[in-house]
């Protein structure tokens, strides 16, 4: 027994102390044995050998011969050794290295992965340079590119794959500028560490009954816990989960009938707090959606173009958009317009000084001469208004909502707000021939009004 003993004590002298556990020969001759950890000490060790090191995701134990070399491989060559996950083939998938568990649709799961354009050495986006353990994703929760999605969803824990994704599923036409160009073809390379089955919602919420459109304080009150949750996610830097709920929220909110001056009120303060919000979003730098923020400043003017213009951070956050797509005469009369609003705003005037600045270097790179202009500013605000805009659909929808309670209302007459582009206009034009409206412009300082008349409310 003793000889047997000996040979227990010894055993594991080398490995860490977590996993030497406890004293046998102490524990046979005592009754009892204690052993002390030192976890701090044993992170520091493995760390320093590289034992949480992810961004050597190469070295998995993969028999999968791989040739691929970024920037040197073709993407076609690639499509050679990949299978279809759809008819279209539109998203095609090569296994690295094989996994076990099939990943459930809900899952929260955690990866790494490097996307590559095609002849692009270096990855345009790669979890293993942002840090060491691999990211976590929720499925389902639209906080992922519709491609990812899909290539994450075909996956089984702990494999790896590569992903040729179309850019249908991906980018589209757009692209994102100065970093995925049009129409781009992306290439990812993604590993399933882990992955946990869960609801949808990973915050336990009471279970609610369907909301009726027209029921609109119970509208707006899941329209503000969704604005609510969207700022504590763009806190928590998780931008895409941000737009989804302030989109969302946007989408409860336009169909709702309004009952009274203070519905409306709350209302239009509501989606504008929500389209400001999300030109904030896609001006952010993982976002970087420039033409995306026009749009909202488009919605927000077709909500009310008088709240609109004194909304100085969605002014801002336009001018700032507009900086982006090279429009300086724009962006800077935003940023005026801005300052009329809050004029002790260092902020925006540190923002309109970098503007100048960084238009003088544009010009001075480009053969490029030009008159002497007018001093920007100078200009009446409805050359500003009304820049020419091509109405989407969720504009129209909210126009028609409004045409449609002033023709059932007791109102005789509906005055709009100058500012409104011509295909604005013309679109009014053609809703009030439809509710039987009398429409009717008038110019006053260059600028256009709109006045809407009830026909049956004048002649009764």
């Amino acid at each position: 027994m003793a000889a047997q003993v000996d040979v227990l004590s010894n055993f594991g002298e080398n490995l860490d102390p977590v996993f030497r556990g406890l004293d046998v020969k102490e524990l046979l001759s005592k009754g009892e044995c204690s052993f002390d950890t030192d976890f701090e000490a044993e992170k520091a060790e493995k760390e320093e050998q590289g034992y949480y090191d992810y961004l050597d995701h190469n070295n998995d134990d993969d028999s999968t011969q791989d040739d691929f070399e970024p920037g040197v491989t073709t993407f076609e060559s690639l499509e050679q050794d990949m299978v279809d996950i759809f008819d279209n083939g539109k998203i095609k998938k090569k296994v690295l290295f094989p996994g076990t568990t099939q990943i459930a649709d809900s899952s929260l799961v955690f990866l790494h992965y490097n996307f590559y354009l095609e002849y692009q050495p270096e990855p345009f986006d790669s979890s293993y340079l942002r840090q060491k353990n691999p990211v976590k994703h929720k499925l389902g929760s639209d906080s992922l590119i519709l491609g990812f999605e899909i290539a994450v969803k075909s996956m089984r824990v702990n494999e790896r794959a590569r992903f040729l994704v179309h850019p249908d599923y991906a980018f589209r036409a757009s692209g994102v500028l100065a970093r995925i160009p049009p129409n781009a073809t992306i290439l990812m390379d993604i590993k399933a560490f882990s992955a946990i089955a869960c609801p949808l919602n990973l915050e336990e919420e009471e279970p609610t009954a369907p909301i009726s459109r027209g029921d609109f304080q119970a509208t707006y009150s899941k329209a503000r816990s969704l604005l609510l949750k969207g700022r504590k996610c763009f806190a928590e830097n998780a931008v895409q989960m941000s737009v989804a709920n302030f989109e969302k929220a946007a989408r409860l909110l336009l169909p709702c009938s309004l009952n009274n001056d203070e519905e409306e009120f709350k209302y239009k303060k509501l989606l504008m707090k929500l389209y400001t919000n999300l030109a904030i979003c896609y001006n952010h730098q993982s976002y970087r959606k420039p033409e995306m923020v026009c749009v909202m400043f488009q919605k927000a003017r077709i909500l009310d173009v008088d709240m609109a213009f004194q909304n100085a951070k969605l002014l801002y956050q336009r001018a700032l958009a507009q900086s982006a797509l090279l429009d300086f005469e724009a962006a800077e009369k935003n940023f005026r317009y801005a300052l009329r609003v809050e004029p002790q705003n260092q902020e925006i005037q540190a923002a309109l000084e970098s503007l100048r600045k960084r238009k003088d270097s544009y010009l001075a790179k480009i053969d490029f001469s030009k008159d002497e202009d007018e001093p920007v500013g100078s200009e009446d605000d409805q050359s500003l208004m009304e820049e020419e805009t091509v109405m989407d659909e969720e504009s129209k929808m909210a126009a028609s909502r409004v045409l449609e309670e002033f023709a059932s209302d007791d109102q005789p007459t509906l005055e709009l707000s100058s500012g409104y582009t011509q295909s604005e206009r013309d679109y009014f034009k053609s809703e009030c021939r439809r509710l039987r409206l009398q429409y009717s412009e008038h110019k006053q300082n260059n600028r256009v009004y709109v006045t809407i008349n009830n026909r049956n409310r004048i002649s009764s």
